[in-house]
């Protein structure tokens, strides 16, 4: 386990339908990233995660088709 107080996050476009989808996923898996809606009607939205689960939360937007990573934060 890592010993580290650094939190990243991640950079998304998805459609606009589709954030309320996103934001429900993460809850059902135990809050593992946080989203926050950057701009609704462009579909940008940005998830707060921890290197703890940095690499579930990757898992879970590889298997949603409607996601488009964009960019990331440190």
């Amino acid at each position: 386990m890592r010993e580290s107080n650094h939190e990243n996050k991640l950079y998304l476009k998805v459609p606009k339908e589709k954030i309320a989808s996103l934001i429900r996923i993460m809850e059902g898996y135990d809050n593992v990233g946080l989203v926050t809606t950057l701009d609704p009607q462009e579909g940008l939205v940005a998830i707060q995660l921890t290197p703890d689960t940095a690499e579930t939360v990757r898992n879970i937007l590889r298997e949603l088709p409607f996601v488009k990573y964009c960019g990331e934060q440190s």
